[in-house]
């Protein structure tokens, strides 16, 4: 195993703590703006923490956008979505892995290599 000096592990450390905050930055910034009010969101300069949070947001977004229903149908397409897959790949992948026949290398290497693809390329 390697050791390396205290100095390049602090560097090593501070460079991922770094990341780490890059990465979580944005979700913070959502939820604080989230609990602020709309006084606080525009206020400059921002502010890293609410002086008043409130959920008052929230309340006004589920009593004016339908957003109970929106869920609900992201549910079912999802639900629906994920059944259907299961139940077609399962039909195919049944031959693949037990038959021996013509073009069963092709098939699966046809299979495989649009797994490889972004789902984008897949639907032109």
């Amino acid at each position: 195993m390697m050791h390396f000096s205290l100095p390049r592990r602090i560097f090593q450390y501070s460079l991922l703590i770094l990341l780490a905050l890059l990465c979580v930055f944005p979700f913070w910034w959502t939820f604080v703006t989230a609990i602020s009010s709309s006084g606080e969101i525009f206020a400059y300069p921002p502010q890293v923490l609410p002086q008043e949070p409130t959920l008052a947001n929230f309340k006004e977004v589920f009593s004016v956008i339908p957003m109970l229903d929106f869920l609900r149908n992201s549910l079912v397409i999802t639900l629906l979505s994920v059944a259907g897959k299961l139940l077609f790949c399962a039909l195919a992948a049944y031959p693949l892995s037990r038959f021996q026949f013509t073009g069963r290398k092709l098939i699966l290497g046809i299979i495989l290599a649009t797994m490889v693809l972004p789902s984008e390329v897949n639907f032109l």
